[in-house]
């Protein structure tokens, strides 16, 4: 049974450096100028657990998380973006930085049949020059269809988001 326990990763590279390797214009994004994955990485063919962090010129992307990938799927994860520059990475000059927090567990023997909880919130995001601060999203899924709720009030905007997702 083949299994890898990578304990402590610490991976850097640039944009230059990557581009020999994939093209920007098919993944739609531009790549940071600098990148560095550190962390932990262990499991085998069929799971992965993982405490990781990618620093990049354009923000932070943290992973921690255990998932599972064989007859069924699992997974109990925490996923954090920290400045991370949207409209750069997707050339997207209306978006700016995201603050994002995400914890998320479920299982099942596929996506569409997923039982899954996810907590979300957006500390903060910058769309069109204006900043959205604190919009909490949920949703909760039973053999792949649920609710996905949001609320979000502020001087100007007043949204309540409630939706029925069916994966």
């Amino acid at each position: 049974n083949l299994s890898y326990n990578f304990n402590n990763v610490d991976f850097r590279s640039s944009r230059k450096d990557l581009k020999s390797f994939v093209k920007e214009e098919d993944l739609g994004i531009e790549i940071p100028n600098s990148v560095s994955l550190k962390g932990s990485f262990s499991g085998d063919l069929k799971s992965l657990k993982t405490n990781s962090q990618l620093t990049t010129s354009n923000g932070d992307l943290k992973l921690k998380g255990d998932f599972k990938f064989d007859e069924e799927i699992s997974f109990n994860a925490q996923f954090e973006t920290v400045k991370l520059d949207l409209g750069r990475l997707l050339k997207m000059d209306n978006l700016g930085t995201l603050d994002l927090k995400i914890t998320t567990s479920g299982d099942g023997k596929d996506l569409n049949h997923l039982n899954a909880n996810l907590d979300a919130t957006i500390s903060d995001l910058s769309l069109n020059n204006y900043n959205i601060k604190d919009l909490k999203i949920t949703g909760e899924f039973l053999d792949g269809e649920g609710p996905v709720t949001a609320n979000y009030k502020d001087e100007n905007l007043d949204i309540a988001l409630n939706a029925y997702v069916n994966l």
